[in-house]
């Protein structure tokens, strides 16, 4: 049985201490055969699988990644990312990593495993009697000029619809984190526009609460599963028309809930969620049959494409540096 060891970078944010303590608790109360044995001492482990957050991100972190590599090996160092804009180094599942950074033989595109509003981790829904107040919802920062257009085209206008700007950032009381919730039960359809990131939080907790996902992110690369049909997209040029699509779509909506549901529970219930999340590293670790190295690594690391897809290049550099002299 193949063995997994987790590890943590030595610099971890506040919310990162003890998470691999609680994510080994997880795996211990899984009912189900992990497939694979977790082990503490990477020295006997097959797999070592890095937590990163936002502590290696640019250029200059690459020599980090030089000295991981050369302690647990290229080919069986890979990581689950929780960056909002990482630049995609290892091999690994990522949530954020856009569609022009993103390498099919290296990267899975998967969910945060950690939900922010621990509502949402309840479970579906049940479906309410008669008729739900709203088509769609969106509540939530301001945190992307795309979530402008859709604060300015809907918050105000009257419709089967609820859009709402809330002025806070991870700080939520839990009358908020309610309200949130309970404006998902009440509605077929929750808006999942891009913010910082192109992944957003909405999608795995509209899934959990048993609803559909309405992703309008242009660079959002899909979770590596094999399904498509548990979510509506639409382009961000489409944004204002969100409302005429979501009407065309809603006799699609039962089948979607359904496979929404099908989704989450194979793939991302809470008691499962980190045990398919290591066995899909396994996975793509035999696909590609030990093709990751340390020169290849290195040199993809400092290859221009890499560097002008994450605005590394010194042109990117220098633009960047005017238009903030010039303040546009």
């Amino acid at each position: 049985m193949m063995k997994v060891a987790l590890i943590q970078p030595t610099t971890v944010l506040e919310w990162e201490h003890g998470e691999i303590d609680r994510i080994t608790g997880l795996l211990q109360a899984d009912t189900e055969p992990l497939g694979f044995e977790l082990v503490s001492a990477t020295d006997h482990a097959d797999l070592v699988v890095l937590l990163e957050s936002c502590t290696f991100k640019t250029q200059h972190d690459i020599p980090m990644y030089e000295a991981l590599i050369g302690t647990h090996g290229a080919d069986r160092l890979f990581c689950i990312n929780y960056e909002d804009g990482p630049p995609g180094f290892l091999p690994g599942l990522y949530s954020s990593l856009e569609s022009f950074r993103f390498d099919s033989s290296m990267h899975l595109s998967w969910p945060h495993l950690r939900l922010p509003n621990e509502g949402a981790e309840a479970g579906p829904i049940a479906e309410p009697a008669g008729e739900r107040p709203f088509l769609f919802t969106f509540s939530g920062a301001c945190s992307h000029p795309l979530r402008r257009v859709l604060f300015d085209a809907f918050e105000h206008l009257p419709g089967r619809h609820k859009v709402r700007e809330i002025k806070r950032w991870y700080n939520h009381n839990d009358a908020e984190k309610q309200s949130y919730v309970d404006d998902i039960a009440n509605t077929k359809f929750v808006l999942c526009p891009r913010g910082i990131a192109s992944y957003s939080h909405r999608i795995l907790e509209t899934m959990a609460l048993g609803r559909v996902p309405v992703v309008i992110a242009d660079d959002w690369v899909p979770f590596s599963i094999p399904h498509s049909d548990y979510f509506v997209r639409v382009p961000e040029k489409n944004l204002r028309n969100v409302g005429r699509i979501l009407a065309a779509a809603e006799d699609r909506y039962e089948a979607l809930c359904l496979k929404v549901r099908e989704v989450y529970q194979t793939h991302y219930r809470p008691a499962a969620r980190y045990a398919v999340a290591l066995r899909q590293l396994l996975a793509l670790k035999q696909r590609s049959g030990h093709q990751f190295n340390e020169a290849d690594l290195l040199a993809r690391w400092k290859s221009r494409s890499l560097w002008r897809n994450n605005g590394w290049c010194m042109d990117q550099r220098i633009e960047r540096k005017l238009r903030k002299l010039l303040g546009a």
